[in-house]
């Protein structure tokens, strides 16, 4: 199932990008987002190419799975091009037969910029699996929002002179 998000950062995309490659930014971001229990399991950075892997435990409860909701890892994995401010997302979920990749631009909009997600969700589960994929898709949106929201108040940290954040409602 195919899905869109699009998301607005107060900063030129040069200083979000900086800050998506920056290894401490992903720590800080899960911490004010009320993630306590992550790992940063790799991170590369090799000229124009960076990634990383972390791995999250979150509680889970997905419909027609048969069980409360469980603590469950996942493992997300993202790739950035810094000369061509594309990425890429892997979230997997070891032991559900569910994945989700996204491809990614960030632009400038105005004094700000944009950051859009082009999902792929694919669940295998017969019968369900249509539904897990609605199901999760209609939730990524606010679950990802604590992690953008710190994404916007961190960005600041990694303006270069000249730049400059755009105060809220700017956009």
């Amino acid at each position: 199932m195919k899905h869109v998000s699009t998301v607005h950062y107060p900063a030129p995309a040069a200083a979000v990008l900086r800050m998506f490659t920056d290894p401490a930014f992903h720590i800080r971001k899960l911490e004010m987002a009320g993630i306590q229990a992550f790992e940063v399991l790799e991170h590369h950075s090799n000229g124009d190419e960076f990634s990383i892997r972390v791995q999250r435990r979150v509680m889970v409860k997905l419909p027609g799975m048969g069980r409360d909701s469980t603590l469950t890892r996942v493992i997300h994995a993202e790739t950035w091009n810094t000369r061509t401010a594309r990425g890429h997302v892997d979230v997997t979920l070891p032991g559900i037969p569910l994945s989700m990749h996204g491809d990614n631009l960030l632009e400038d909009r105005g004094a700000g910029c944009e950051l859009r997600y082009d999902w792929t969700v694919t669940s295998t589960l017969p019968l369900i699996g249509r539904v897990l994929e609605k199901f999760i898709v209609g939730r990524m949106d606010a679950e990802a929002a604590p992690e953008h929201r710190a994404g916007a108040e961190l960005v600041a940290a990694y303006l270069d002179a000249g730049e400059s954040v755009v105060l809220a409602g700017a956009l």
